[in-house]
C-alpha cells in the first residue's frame, strides 16, 4: 500500500506489479485511491467504514473513469455513508444481484402461469414477441407501470383492434393490468419488493 499525490500523468505513468495487486492512495483525497493489478487493470476504490466494519467499494476502472470523474464518485460515496448511514458497497451487490425482467417472467410462466393457466402459452407468446425484446436485460425492480403503458400505447399505435381494446380496457384501471401477464408479472414482483412502482400501487 503507498500513498501519492495523484495527478492525471502520475496515475497514467503506474506500472503493473509482476503479480497481485497494488493500491495507491490519494495523499489529497483520503479513503479514495487506485487498485492496479498485474494484468494491467486499474480500478478506483473508496474505503470506508459501516458499522464498524471497514468497506471497499469500486468505483470504475481506469482510464474509461478519469481521475476528476472517480473523485467525484468517491465524495459522493462517502457523503452517502457520513450522512444517509447506508453502504454503497452492499447497494452495488444487491443491484448486481437483482433479478432481470427475462428472469421475472420465467419465474411467472413456470410457477404461476403453467400451474393456474390453461392458456399460459399465449402469455408466453406476448411476453417473448413484445415485453422481453423491450425489458429483457432490464433490472425488474427498475421497470415502473409508465414503462408498460408505453409499449401498450406502442402496440396499440401498430398492432391489431384486438389489442387496442386491451389497452382500452387496462387504462380505466391500471390495477386491472393484473389480468394480463405483464400485470401479473408487476404484482409478483411487487408482493416481492423487487419493483419501485407498482401497478396496483401495492
Amino acid at each position: 500500500m503507498a500513498t501519492m499525490k495523484m495527478t492525471a500523468r502520475s496515475v497514467e505513468a503506474l506500472r503493473p506489479p509482476t503479480v497481485g495487486q497494488v493500491d495507491y492512495w490519494d495523499a489529497d483525497h483520503p479513503g479514495f485511491g487506485l487498485r492496479v493489478s498485474a494484468g494491467g487493470r486499474k480500478a478506483w476504490v473508496a474505503m470506508y467504514r459501516h458499522a464498524d466494519v471497514k468497506r471497499r467499494l469500486t468505483i470504475g476502472t481506469y482510464p474509461a473513469l478519469s481521475l476528476a470523474e472517480a473523485r467525484e464518485k468517491a465524495a459522493a460515496a462517502h457523503h452517502t455513508v457520513q450522512y444517509s448511514g447506508a453502504d454503497p458497497a452492499a447497494a452495488k451487490k444487491a443491484a448486481r444481484a437483482a433479478e432481470t425482467f427475462a428472469e421475472l417472467a420465467d419465474q411467472y410462466i413456470e410457477r404461476h402461469a403453467k400451474r393456474q393457466k390453461r392458456s399460459w402459452h399465449k402469455d408466453l407468446l406476448i411476453l417473448g414477441k413484445d415485453a422481453i425484446p423491450r425489458f429483457g436485460n432490464r433490472k425488474a425492480k427498475d421497470i415502473s407501470r409508465r414503462d408498460i403503458i408505453a409499449m401498450l400505447d406502442e402496440l396499440v399505435a401498430h398492432r391489431s383492434k384486438r389489442i387496442a381494446r386491451w389497452r382500452s380496457s387496462a387504462s380505466c384501471s391500471i390495477g386491472r393490468l393484473g389480468a394480463t401477464s405483464l400485470g401479473q408479472i408487476h404484482v409478483i414482483a411487487c408482493r416481492n419488493r423487487r419493483l419501485r412502482t407498482a401497478p396496483t400501487g401495492c
